[in-house]
């Protein structure tokens, strides 16, 4: 499963980035990693994601999305698993872009 076909509110164990070096290398800076735990916070528009991970939100498009795989976890506390403190999207820290 990709990060892209994650719907709302799924917690998330990142598995994999099958991206450039150079665009793995910032989102590894970033916190997302392959064994991080997210939690896709919002889809947004043309198919992008707001992913919360280690207290920050970051909104990645979907090229890259589709590039991010991971794997469903069973229901985690957000605020304390992914750095959330509710279910309604707070400012993005970050964007990505390829």
């Amino acid at each position: 499963m990709t990060l892209r076909d994650t719907p709302e509110g799924t917690h998330v164990r990142l598995t994999g980035l099958r991206l450039s070096d150079d665009v793995t290398f910032r989102l590894r800076e970033m916190g997302l990693r392959p064994g991080a735990v997210a939690r896709v916070v919002l889809h947004t528009a043309f198919g992008g994601r707001v992913v919360a991970v280690a207290g920050s939100r970051y909104a990645i498009d979907a090229q890259t999305a589709a590039l991010i795989d991971v794997d469903p976890i069973g229901s985690l506390d957000a605020r304390a698993d992914a750095g959330t403190s509710g279910d309604r999207p707070a400012r993005t820290s970050a964007v990505v872009a390829r």
